[in-house]
């Protein structure tokens, strides 16, 4: 029988996107070192970086993390990129168990 995830309010993904690798892999490493992220989704940007909101960016990162984390992380992401063009999303999942976002 599979395991149903309830929904948690408490939980965020965070859409960024970078102009490329390395800028994701920077930015990665400082969420990770200091306990910010559970997880974080590298790949090329489609144009849309979620839902119907659209990215010119190279590199879309995704990642799970939890509503009390997220000041954080947004002022990781501002110190550490500053002077870099990035965009920067946060929503709460809808349904965990359908896998949306």
């Amino acid at each position: 029988m599979k395991k149903q995830i309830k929904n948690d309010q408490h939980i965020r993904k965070i859409f960024l996107a970078v102009k490329d690798s390395k800028t994701a892999d920077k930015i990665s490493r400082y969420l990770f070192n200091d306990n910010m992220v559970a997880d974080i989704e590298i790949g090329d940007n489609d144009s849309l970086l979620v839902g119907n909101v659209e990215s010119d960016m190279g590199i879309k990162m995704v990642m799970t993390t939890t509503q009390d984390r997220v000041p954080d992380i947004t002022n990781t992401v501002r110190t550490k990129l500053e002077g870099n063009n990035y965009e920067f999303v946060i929503v709460t999942p809808q349904n965990l168990n359908e896998g949306k976002s």
